[in-house]
């Protein structure tokens, strides 16, 4: 069955932005965030800062809690329309693994 779907992408820059933004609002300086995240170096906060890479899950709920603010405010999400060929039991399956992803970062630590 040829079906179109919406699926969410990470802009990695823009969050990249909102990252630097939410820091800065915060009064913190990248050095700072990293050492609350554990780093010995702000080399990773850079990174996200610049759109080359992504916090994992639990550095996005962290900051989430220490800024006050949800997971979503700190990512921005475009959605991309795709046409694929799928079985019912694929659908099913995508829909299950988007509904733990949501589950997961709904949940408070």
């Amino acid at each position: 069955m040829n079906e179109m779907f919406v699926y969410p992408v990470i802009n990695m820059r823009k969050t990249g932005e909102n990252i630097r933004a939410l820091r800065e609002k915060n009064g913190m300086s990248a050095k700072d965030l990293g050492e609350i995240l554990g780093f010995s170096s702000a080399q990773a906060v850079y990174k996200w800062q610049w759109g080359q890479t992504l916090p994992d899950l639990s550095n996005l709920l962290i900051m989430a809690k220490l800024w006050d603010v949800s997971v979503e405010d700190i990512l921005v999400v475009d959605h991309r329309d795709v046409s694929f060929f799928y079985h019912e039991q694929d659908r099913i399956s995508l829909l299950n693994e988007l509904s733990a992803v949501q589950a997961i970062a709904d949940r408070e630590f």
